[in-house]
């Protein structure tokens, strides 16, 4: 989050005709716009976008976008936009793929004391005598 709000923030704004915005040498933006709904601006949306990175929804078009708006000033930029949310959602996806993988693990894993008392019981109900068997014609 820390990354993607210092690389980011306040950097990426469109137009109305949804074009993006140049901004000057000093850092200050050139008109007036507004932001995708997708950005590191704060906190909170830095995480629903990461949030939105790790789960694939629609991913891809935050990279675009952010890509356009750096395209602008340089290409070496941009591609360094579509380098750091590939290697985001690949890292994100593999965490994601442990906890679930470590939950079932948990949760379905080997627990030999239970196995070990449901054999205990079958052997001992095996073992009793039931006396003889009488059958009536």
């Amino acid at each position: 989050m820390l990354i993607g709000m210092e690389l980011f923030a306040y950097k990426v704004m469109f137009d109305d005709d949804d074009m993006p915005i140049s901004f000057d040498s000093e850092g200050r933006n050139t008109s007036v716009g507004h932001s995708p709904r997708a950005n590191f601006n704060y906190p909170a949306r830095a995480l629903t976008t990461i949030f939105i990175v790790a789960v694939g929804d629609d991913w891809n078009a935050i990279m675009y976008s952010y890509y356009r708006a750096f395209h602008i000033s340089s290409k070496v930029s941009a591609y360094l936009v579509v380098l750091f949310f590939i290697i985001m959602f690949v890292f994100m996806n593999m965490l994601l793929l442990n906890l679930f993988l470590a939950i079932l693990l948990e949760t379905y894993g080997d627990k030999p004391k239970d196995d070990d008392l449901i054999a205990e019981d079958n052997d001992e109900e095996a073992e009793e005598d039931i006396g003889p068997v009488y059958i009536a014609l």
